[in-house]
């Protein structure tokens, strides 16, 4: 257990940190604009996507620690720092992260003893989180991706998320069948995705284009990252494992929590092309490793 708390005083030291730097420009400017731009991966101590991941991992272990504490004030104190975690998530318009939040509260149904009582809790958690997001106007300019429009519509929404661009260029690259065996290399897939962009026609305007084409997006999924880089093999190899650890984690919640996780981060984001990425890849697995699986009479306590 001392590794995981290790980590839980460490992912609690940096939200404090941010939430000090976040108050201080707000007092300084009396504002806090969290949509784009390098100004917030400064206040927020780091890229958004990241850290978001970091606190959703942390919210998974208190929850996992909880049912170790047999005193009633310190299981309320896990729960409080549970709470502080998917606040501060929601406050950052952490986008993926939300996202996996959502399905692994909903996902907590098919583990309780209690169905009916966890379906209406798990249903109360969605709909209050739902509120909260729409009513952070930091997660509503998020999803104009920092291009103000005056009316905002799901079509222009699809529009200005970028992956939507993306994926569309990735999947031109595959079809293309260049990529199938050996792969592109790491550099070669950036620099044909490039290239798609200086041609690709459903940009919002010319300034959304040079905005894709300054950025150099990679392909912002790990799946498509390994089979247009490295070929189908890399592909197999990376969906094996996490077929394997599904399947080896699948009987406890907490553990299923974190690999589906995992599983959706990798899913929107290049996990294993960052530092950071591939050290908290490493610490889930870590993580993993420490959790036991509960009895059944264990399960109720969640």
């Amino acid at each position: 257990m001392p590794p995981l708390y290790a980590f839980l005083i460490g992912s609690t030291s940096l939200l404090l940190l941010s939430v000090i730097k976040l108050g201080l420009h707000y007092n300084s400017y009396q504002n806090l604009n969290l949509d784009v731009g390098a100004k917030v991966n400064e206040l927020l101590m780091g890229e958004r996507p990241y850290l978001g991941f970091i606190y959703l991992v942390s919210f998974c272990v208190c929850l996992y620690l909880v049912r170790y504490q047999r005193k009633k004030r310190i299981k309320i104190f896990h729960y409080l720092l549970c709470l502080i975690f998917c606040i501060f998530i929601l406050f950052i318009s952490a986008r993926l992260s939300i996202l996996s939040l959502l399905i692994i509260i909903g996902v907590a149904v098919f583990y309780a003893k209690n169905k009916k009582r966890t379906l209406l809790i798990s249903l109360g958690g969605i709909v209050v989180m739902a509120f909260a997001g729409v009513l952070n106007p930091n997660f509503i300019s998020r999803l104009t991706a920092g291009f103000e429009q005056d009316k905002l519509e799901i079509q222009k929404i699809i529009l200005l998320e970028p992956r939507s661009h993306i994926w569309q260029c990735s999947a031109k690259i595959v079809k293309s069948n260049s990529a199938t065996w050996m792969g592109l290399g790491f550099k070669n897939s950036i620099n044909q995705l490039e290239d798609c962009y200086l041609t690709h026609e459903n940009f919002l305007n010319e300034e959304h284009r040079k905005f894709f084409v300054k950025s150099r997006f990679n392909s912002h999924n790990q799946f498509i990252n390994f089979y247009l880089s490295s070929g189908i093999f890399s592909l197999i190899v990376f969906l094996i494992i996490f077929v394997m650890l599904f399947k080896s984690q699948y009987k406890n919640y907490v553990s299923f929590a974190l690999v589906l996780a995992l599983f959706l981060f990798c899913i929107f984001e290049n996990v294993l092309s960052r530092q950071l990425g591939a050290m908290m890849f490493g610490v889930v697995l870590s993580i993993l490793s420490m959790i036991k699986t509960p009895s059944d009479q264990e399960l109720s306590s969640y």
